[in-house]
């Protein structure tokens, strides 16, 4: 007999709260693009299809179980992030309920390792909050997969490696035959009651928890900060070794098993992701802003799906092999991670060559930013070459010779870009037009602007409070 856990109540109730949120967003996007100067692509439906696509998704949600035990075995649905995980109960290795804080609100986390023949041990992780009946699942785990303790962790391979020191010091921390002493403490090896271990440890090694039996008979606990080196392997080794009345998580054991080369090799690799997604954000705003227009952008922006998002795709897959049990294809692992970084650029540079007119508007940009106003208008004119009447060139061309007090050649600019495209403009950049006249002098002009201004633009409350202020 199988049977099914789903979405606790607190889970259902913030998924219907983020649904509320969807829905009371779109509406305010439905006044903002009707109201106001701001308009966005496609207007209001890609905003009904994302409603329905997230309204699609919270119901299967709802619908489809998070934990199903059975006889066999149990399966552990965590969608978005990884497929379902599903284990034989003689294929698990251990399990561990841990309490965790998340935002401030603690809540208990239920972590179990799977040892596979000949791959490493991989691990899937739940919060108890997340799933009905948490005290259910609790007993029934409990009663196929006890926790292990001292005497069970003992026998592993891993541990049966000699250490011939005597005394060990890591990080202020000196283990001896004694215990484990500090500056500030000293924690024999008869008190300590657990070593934890974090779950879902991507970069390196995690921090080792300790906890034990203080004076007074209160619960302590202290934390061993981690370092991809084999000190630290040793340190962790010798305080499993001694100690006897501890229960002892089988994650730290499984880390023992994992080389520092293979860890200084995730953290290059997390780091490689973490600028490859900075790149990945700053060049496709740069390609899709520096493109000829909305729908060139959108076009050029598919540059950084085989260049940048396919890299990173990979790189995940490969952070989540140790939870996989897979082992680590060690001539390859590092291809896709420098990929993720160096993809993003590269992209850009094609981009480049094939638009010389975005590669002289931004650094017509570029070059105004850093005050040398006449370099900025060569690149502004070189840009208007590869794409004539471009209306952000020409706006840009009117901003520089406003600033310049060349107001004649501003207006001409302004003029030619607004007369392509009244719609284009927001609150900021429309007045410039009536501005420009009023610097001249010539108001009558201005006010006849600004009643056009009007006309063109109607029901736009952000535009209509700035041209009554001219």
């Amino acid at each position: 007999m199988t049977k099914r856990f789903y979405l606790s109540l607190f889970m259902k109730a913030i998924l219907i709260l983020g649904t509320v949120v969807v829905l009371f967003s779109t509406i305010i996007f439905y006044f903002i693009n009707k109201y106001t100067a701001i308009e966005f692509p496609g207007g209001i439906i890609p905003f009904v299809v994302m409603d329905a696509l997230f309204i699609a998704v919270i119901v299967w949600r709802m619908k489809v179980p998070v934990v199903e035990i059975s006889e066999s075995g149990i399966k552990v649905g965590v969608p978005f992030l990884f497929k379902k995980n599903t284990a034989r109960w003689d294929e698990i290795e251990g399990m561990t309920i841990n309490e965790i804080s998340n935002l401030g609100i603690k809540e208990r986390q239920v972590k179990i390792l799977v040892k596979s023949v000949g791959s490493f041990t991989r691990e899937f992780v739940f919060s108890l909050r997340a799933v009905e009946k948490s005290e259910e699942i609790i007993s029934e785990l409990r009663a196929k997969i006890p926790e292990k303790a001292y005497e069970d962790i003992r026998k592993s391979p891993v541990l049966q490696k000699p250490i011939e020191q005597k005394e060990i010091t890591y990080r202020g921390w000196t283990a001896t035959e004694r215990g484990l002493s500090s500056k500030q403490d000293f924690i024999t090896w008869a008190v300590i009651r657990e070593l934890k271990y974090p779950a879902l440890v991507i970069g390196g090694y995690g921090a080792t928890t300790v906890n034990y039996i203080g004076s007074g008979g209160m619960k302590r606990n202290i934390i061993i900060k981690a370092s991809t080196s084999e000190e630290y392997l040793t340190f962790l080794r010798y305080l499993i070794q001694r100690s006897p009345k501890a229960t002892i998580d089988p994650g730290l054991v499984s880390a023992l098993d994992y080389s520092p080369r293979d860890a200084k090799a995730d953290i290059t690799t997390a780091f490689c992701f973490i600028i490859g997604i900075i790149m990945l954000i700053i060049v496709s705003t740069i390609i899709f802003y520096y493109s000829t227009g909305i729908s060139s952008g959108y076009l050029n922006t598919l540059l950084l799906i085989p260049l940048g998002m396919l890299p990173l795709a990979l790189t995940i897959r490969g952070l989540a092999r140790r939870f996989r049990g897979e082992a680590p294809i060690k001539s390859k692992r590092m291809l896709w991670p420098l990929l993720s970084m160096f993809g993003p650029l590269i992209a850009a540079l094609l981009f480049f060559i094939i638009s010389p007119f975005s590669f002289y508007w931004l650094s017509g940009d570029l070059a105004r930013k850093a005050g040398n106003l006449s370099l900025a208008e060569q690149y502004y004119q070189a840009s208007l070459q590869q794409v004539p009447g471009n209306i952000d060139v020409l706006y840009e061309m009117g901003k520089l010779n406003l600033k310049k007090e060349n107001y004649e050649q501003a207006f001409f600019y302004l003029k030619q870009a607004y007369t392509k495209d009244p719609t284009w403009w927001g609150p900021q950049a429309v007045i410039l037009v009536p501005d420009t006249l009023m610097k001249m002098k010539r108001y009558d002009e201005a006010l006849k602007w600004c009643e056009q201004i009007l006309q063109d633009r109607p029901n736009k409350i952000d535009i209509a409070r700035a041209i009554s202020k001219k």
